[in-house]
């Protein structure tokens, strides 16, 4: 006779998924940063005169979006804190070319981590430079 045992399950022998990592949540100040540049950005898009400047002023909201995920992620280190808050304030002021330094700065030191935001942050304070730039010329 065949034995109609039960085999055991594969799932069973599983072990357990591991928890989740705890999510960081942004400070007030980390909050400020991200606010600054989507404010910027959706001051730019209003100006904006085509398609593509727009695409490249929503860029500024993607970069705030992509920073509050490493932040929450908790790949936002204090010193790299630091320097986005000074990118934030350089936004905040409209200096794009300041803003350009100390993303550069980071790239330096932070890109293993941060590489999505700077990438698209430099994507914005470029399209933001030059915008700024044509309209002190006209």
């Amino acid at each position: 006779a065949v034995s109609a045992a039960p085999r055991p399950s594969s799932m069973a022998a599983a072990a357990a998924p591991a928890p989740p990592a705890a999510v960081v949540e942004p400070t007030a100040e980390q909050q400020g940063y991200m606010d600054s540049m989507r404010n910027v950005a959706s001051m730019l898009e209003q100006a904006a005169s085509g398609e593509v400047q727009k695409k490249q002023a929503r860029e500024g909201a993607r970069a705030a979006d992509l920073l509050d995920e490493a932040i929450r992620a908790g790949k936002v280190s204090d010193s790299a804190d630091k320097q986005i808050g000074e990118l934030a304030v350089a936004v905040g002021k409209y200096d794009f070319g300041g803003a350009l330094q100390v993303q550069a700065a980071l790239v330096a030191t932070d890109w293993s981590s941060l590489r999505d935001f700077l990438k698209t942050t430099k994507h914005f304070l470029t399209a933001a430079k030059r915008k700024m730039e044509d309209a002190s010329r006209g």
